[in-house]
């Protein structure tokens, strides 16, 4: 990197988010030269941003290092939280043994190791690199849209800008992705463009979900969404013609075959996260506590906002609707042993064959 951390040291044109770009755009103008007026679906899948973490000039120093927005490691702030969170921070070997017979251990999340102030400079750093790979991304990005532009095609496509995961990026103490359920890593960005700009301008808070996508693209296309789909037509919602169609979001993490599993129920303003085959748990509220350092997972003036989401999870209904009442009449314990029921039926997943 000749001494400069995060300094891609090759002509820009080969850096994968140029090629990205760059090939999308050249299929665009195909397709509007051999299928013109004809439907179609691009998938643009830019790696960035993403370890590791390097970039062209400018953009590796774009911004800097000591205005970014770092929460780093608060001094304690896993004690409250389930026991693997202080295992994976402080003795990953601890955490990994417990999950025996998984050949590559348990990915993602590792280490940031920055306890004590650690590292801090070049955490930093790093955030700063990443943010100048965003905005590589956006710029390339432009050659996507000038290319449906000039080929007549912009104004009926819908384009959806967002992402599988987000990056702890030393936060709470941990790199890359995982188990740990910060906003960091779930809540992603998304940004949409609706066919004739309807509902251009706006921002929203509503709930939507990654499975959501696929029914929203078929209904805005006219096409039918197949019972089988999990998601919901947001279309309406984008356009600003209709109200939120969730309450909640469920997140699913089951990172190997076996033994770890996860499951987060989101609502507008707080957050449940399980684990298979522990009491252990966590509950945050998001609208409070949004860097999620208050567990109220043992909390006794919570204990009926926790069952009530334990139910939503068991039943897995996005709405408000009233529960089965014999689930109702059950306490946390027994909904926690109903959901590793349903939890131990999944079992086992397809092993991981690839790293993100």
């Amino acid at each position: 990197m000749d001494g400069h951390p995060g300094r891609w040291n090759l002509p820009r044109k080969y850096h994968p988010s140029v090629f990205v770009a760059e090939s999308a755009a050249r299929r665009i103008h195909e397709h509007a030269a051999r299928e013109k007026g004809k439907p179609f679906f691009m998938w643009v899948s830019f790696q960035d941003p993403h370890r590791p973490h390097v970039v062209p000039k400018p953009y590796d120093t774009m911004y800097d290092p000591k205005k970014v927005a770092y929460l780093g490691y608060r001094t304690g702030e896993h004690d409250h939280r389930p026991d693997f969170y202080n295992e994976l921070f402080s003795d990953p070997g601890k955490f990994h043994a417990r999950f025996p017979g998984n050949k590559h251990g348990v990915p993602c999340a590792v280490s940031a190791d920055n306890a004590g102030g650690r590292r801090e400079d070049a955490l930093r750093k790093e955030i700063a690199v990443h943010f100048g790979m965003s905005t590589l991304v956006d710029e390339e990005l432009k050659k996507v849209i000038d290319a449906l532009k000039r080929t007549d095609q912009y104004e009926n496509t819908l384009i959806i800008y967002t992402s599988d995961h987000g990056d702890y990026l030393g936060n709470h103490g941990f790199h890359s992705k995982g188990f740990p359920a910060f906003e960091e890593v779930n809540n992603v960005p998304l940004v949409v463009k609706n066919p004739g700009r309807s509902g251009a301008g706006r921002r929203s808070g509503d709930l939507v979900s990654l499975v959501d996508l696929a029914p929203t693209m078929l209904s805005t296309a006219g096409l039918p969404i197949p019972p089988v789909m999990e998601g919901f037509d947001q279309s309406g919602a984008w356009r600003g013609e209709r109200p939120s169609v969730r309450e909640n979001l469920i997140i699913e993490n089951r990172p190997i075959p076996r033994g770890l599993y996860q499951h987060i129920l989101v609502t507008r303003r707080h957050k449940l996260i399980v684990f298979m085959d522990t009491l252990q748990g966590e509950l945050y509220d998001l609208s409070r506590d949004p860097n999620q350092y208050e567990n109220l997972w043992d909390r006794e003036e919570r204990e009926e906002l926790k069952r009530e989401m334990l139910i939503r999870l068991i039943t897995r209904t996005p709405t408000t609707r009233p529960p089965a009442e014999d689930l109702r009449r059950k306490a946390a314990p027994e909904l926690l042993r109903i959901l590793w029921t349903n939890m131990h039926a999944e079992e086992p997943v397809q092993p991981r064959t690839s790293f993100s």
